[in-house]
């Protein structure tokens, strides 16, 4: 209800001031051109005249059908000139497409400043002037909040913003005997006396400020509010009992609550992802991959024979393992690779650890992500053994399994690598993760693969 009154009036001040901008340019002309009105093609300036009008319409459809017109000042301006840019980019297209010449300058920019003085006039005065027309008198909605204490003070305040659209606070009722009242919204009575508060009163609209954890209370809530015929408003307050973000949505009939959005389920963005995966894959192992493999060969001949590759077991996506695949940095027959490297680690040849540094350890990784095992972004995959000592620093560790891992992610750019030294570390990179997940764009992991590569070329302080 609230929603519509504020878009209710956003939609009437456009309208009105659409009207005002019609008798403003239909009396710039008269004024502009008044020694050559008759002989101006009056079908032009209609046709100019629309285009205006049609430029207005999508700026405030731009801005979200504007639930609120602002009070402020700078707000004011900046809506302003928003319609003002719209429309004249939408009418000099015109004018260029058309190769139009009878448009007179003159009309031209005087009808900028007329345009300009009656838009931000419009919305100082329409808006209050509506509100007054409509939420006035028997149109005021007398409101009553039903909840804890604690959350009074919070819905007492919105409620005194919402006054220009005919909210008044009443009063509320609580069954905290404790609670005295808020200087704009006294206690009226427990939950048991909403019927003769709401008749004593006059109420008109009842609010329940917390989402009831019992269905009977609903039930008889609603109950009352029906018989007596006056509207009924929950606030909802799903994240708090969730501690967590939620997500509403529809389907098929039905309407359910997740704890997160994951732009990532969507096939198309799946598709899109994949693509940048092999775009940047490919052409590290044509042409990259080869190179760097005989480099790192020769490295290790001299300082560490043995196998090129290293592979070891990883947890994947929806935490499936598979073998990720790196070069070798470690001597042969070390400490068990399952220990985190750290800093000097003893394990490294010399030649290792400029390799983990620079990160052209991780290059053969590529070929997981041709594979699919992996992505070029996403959280880094971790020992299985690892994962489950991770799980107990954080409760919500496996979300980040809802994606692939990647070589380089949101966690990584952010300076989050190498040894995680305590639960901070964990948690940090985890949170990192999980953001990632929720907000996803192509955008993003091109964002963080340019980062990753300037990274490579200037390496953080936790790069070893």
């Amino acid at each position: 209800m609230v929603l519509q009154r504020t878009r209710g009036i956003t939609i009437l001040a456009t309208a009105c001031e659409l009207i005002l901008l019609s008798f403003g340019f239909w009396g710039w002309f008269l004024v502009s051109q008044w020694n050559s009105v008759g002989s101006l093609p009056l079908s032009a300036y209609a046709t100019y005249h629309a285009i205006i009008s049609l430029g207005v319409i999508l700026a405030a459809l731009k801005n979200g059908g504007a639930t609120q017109i602002s009070q402020v000042s700078s707000v004011r301006t900046v809506g302003t000139v928003r319609k003002m840019t719209y429309a004249l980019a939408m009418l000099s297209i015109y004018l260029i497409a058309t190769k139009d010449t009878i448009m007179s300058r003159v009309f031209l920019f005087g009808f900028v400043a007329v345009f300009y003085a009656i838009s931000y006039l419009g919305q100082i005065w329409l808006p209050n002037f509506i509100r007054r027309l409509t939420f006035s008198g028997e149109r005021e909605e007398l409101v009553l909040l039903i909840g804890p204490s604690s959350k009074a003070a919070a819905l007492s305040a919105w409620l005194t913003g919402k006054r220009d659209i005919g909210y008044r606070a009443a009063g509320m009722l609580t069954d905290d005997p404790a609670f005295g009242g808020l200087p704009d919204c006294k206690v009226l009575g427990t939950t048991d006396d909403l019927e003769r508060v709401v008749k004593e009163e006059g109420i008109t609209q009842v609010i329940l400020m917390e989402f009831p954890m019992f269905s009977t209370v609903m039930t008889n809530l609603i109950g009352t509010c029906e018989k007596l015929g006056i509207r009924m408003t929950v606030v909802c307050d799903f994240e708090e009992k969730f501690r967590h973000s939620v997500v509403m949505f529809e389907d098929s009939g039905l309407r359910f609550l997740s704890i997160r959005e994951e732009p990532l389920e969507d096939p198309f963005n799946r598709f899109a992802k994949r693509g940048l995966d092999l775009a940047v894959s490919i052409p590290v192992i044509l042409f990259i991959l080869p190179f760097t493999t005989l480099f790192v060969w020769f490295c290790q001949m001299l300082q560490a024979s043995g196998p090129i590759f290293y592979r070891q077991p990883r947890a994947g996506l929806q935490n499936r393992p598979f073998d990720i695949i790196k070069y070798r940095t470690m001597r042969l027959h070390s400490i068990p690779s399952s220990v985190q490297a750290t800093r000097d680690d003893p394990r490294i040849y010399p030649a290792g650890k400029w390799f983990r540094r620079l990160s052209i350890d991780e290059l053969p990784q590529f070929i997981n992500v041709l594979l699919g095992d992996m992505s070029v972004v996403g959280p880094r995959p971790h020992l299985l053994e690892h994962n489950d000592q991770f799980a107990t620093a954080m409760n919500n560790y496996h979300v980040r399994s809802h994606v692939k891992p990647g070589i380089t992610g949101l966690a990584q750019v952010r300076g989050y690598r190498g040894e995680t030294r305590s639960k901070e570390d964990v948690i940090k990179r985890v949170e990192s993760d999980i953001l990632y997940l929720e907000n996803w764009s192509f955008a993003l992991d091109c964002r963080i693969v340019f980062t990753t590569i300037f990274h490579v070329v200037g390496p953080p302080k936790t790069a070893y």
